[in-house]
Parts: C-alpha cells; structure tokens; sequence
C-alpha cells in the first residue's frame, strides 16, 4: 500500500512515479467542478423558472389594480347617478304635473353620450 492508503492511494503513488501526478489532481478537480455545477444546476433552473413566475404574477396583479381602479371609478360615477333625484312628472305653477321632456341623445365612436342640442352645436362648427 502506498502512503495515501487503498486503491487510490496505489494510483497516486503509481502517477508519481510516472509524472502524471498533476495531470490526474487536475482532472480531479475538474470533475468534482463538473459534479457540483450538474448539482447546482437545477437549483439555478428552479430559481429562474421562481423568478419568472414571479415576475409573470407581478404583471398580472398590475393589471388587476389598473381593472379595478377603473371598476371604482365606475362605480363611483354610476353611484353619484343613483343619488340624482329621478322625476317621473314635473310640477307647473298651478300644480299639475307633466311628464319630464326627454331630450334625444346619440353616442359617438369615442363612446361619449351627445345631446341633440350638442350634435347640432357640432354640425354647425
């Protein structure tokens, strides 16, 4: 047996005598390299698929916010509408009552509501 004791220990003592010491302790290093990067390799891989799911529900929770402000901002528009008094009829002076005149209305590309009045407004111009 050689001083590095067993089967190893034999091919050291053996690559000594020959010169190939180095050579083999380099190839040793080498290969434990390969060893711990094929080990840490698919922490990596897990960490980047983390960090991109990550990201992807990052982007998504943004969007739900902007949806939602938009949805509160709605809400809000269609609740100051339901405070408006609504009247069916309107009372003259001498108390009769008579139902509301409607104007027309017509929307826009934009999707904005016109009055018949305003239509005309814009006609004109």
């Amino acid at each position: 047996m050689g001083e590095f004791g067993g089967l190893i220990g034999d091919i050291m003592l053996a690559a000594k005598a020959n010169g190939w010491f180095w050579p083999l302790v380099i190839v040793g290093v080498a290969v434990f390299v390969l060893l711990l990067w094929l080990i840490f390799r698919d922490a990596r891989l897990w960490y980047w698929k983390v960090d991109k799911q990550v990201g992807t529900l990052k982007s998504i929770d943004e969007k739900l916010r902007s949806i939602e402000q938009g949805l509160a901002g709605r809400a809000e528009v269609e609740a100051a509408q339901e405070k408006e008094p609504l009247h069916d009829a309107q009372t003259t002076e001498n108390g009769e009552r008579q139902a509301p005149k409607k104007e027309s209305s017509c929307r826009g590309k934009s999707g904005r509501i016109y009055t018949e009045v305003e239509l005309e407004a814009l006609i004109r111009e």
